[in-house]
């Protein structure tokens, strides 16, 4: 079975207090979804491919002002697993996270995008648990967030050689929505929101070619 939804609001609060103790939900404009076919960074420019996951950049305080996530942020695991595989990405890493629920023979994996790892190949991570940090782009072409995605992967599927090539090759990979899996409000909004006095505006990148 998938696991049951998590409570992540919860669980982000209590890794990032004082940054996120306000923090209410979170607001996805177009091109964050799953499935979408634009890149929201880019203009809404056509995506190679649907988008196999959700973006997590924007967010409401509860006070009502929108902010964006910094670098640096913690990020807590969604259900108790082990750390499989970490792959660079084009921001900066990837981290595939395998869980002991199982659906239909087959295995659960999440993957948190763009990020700085804290664990290793191998190590075991509880619900809730310190998994990463959100990492800062080199290139500052694409601002600083969070990508999950959520893969149904059948038995015997080789686990020690995941990465994102694979994924996308293979079509017994079957892409999820990770979005109820987070367990907290969203918002779905026109586009990327004015953000709140002190927040770094969002970079615009008019260049071909970003992936």
């Amino acid at each position: 079975m998938t696991p049951p939804p998590f409570p992540f609001r919860d669980a982000l609060r209590r890794l990032n207090t004082p940054a996120l103790a306000a923090f209410d939900r979170w607001l996805l404009p177009p091109g964050t979804l799953f499935g979408d076919l634009r890149e929201w960074w880019s203009g809404l420019r056509p995506r190679r491919r649907p988008h196999e996951g959700v973006d997590l950049c924007w967010y409401r305080r509860q006070n009502g002002q929108a902010a964006r996530v910094a670098p640096g942020t913690k990020v807590p695991a969604l259900a108790p697993g082990r750390v499989v595989r970490v792959v660079g990405d084009f921001l900066s890493h990837s981290v595939f996270v395998a869980h002991r629920a199982e659906e239909a023979g087959g295995t659960l994996v999440v993957v948190y995008g763009h990020v700085e790892p804290a664990l290793a190949t191998g190590e075991e991570i509880g619900e809730g648990g310190l998994l990463a940090t959100l990492a800062r782009p080199a290139s500052g072409r694409v601002p600083p967030h969070l990508h999950l995605s959520l893969v149904l992967l059948p038995a015997g599927f080789s686990l020690a050689r995941l990465d994102w090539d694979l994924l996308h090759a293979s079509p017994a990979a079957s892409f999820r929505d990770p979005l109820p899996l987070l367990g907290c409000p969203w918002e779905k909004v026109p586009a990327p929101p004015a953000e709140a006095s002190g927040t770094p505006a969002l970079p615009v990148d008019t260049r071909p070619g970003l992936q």
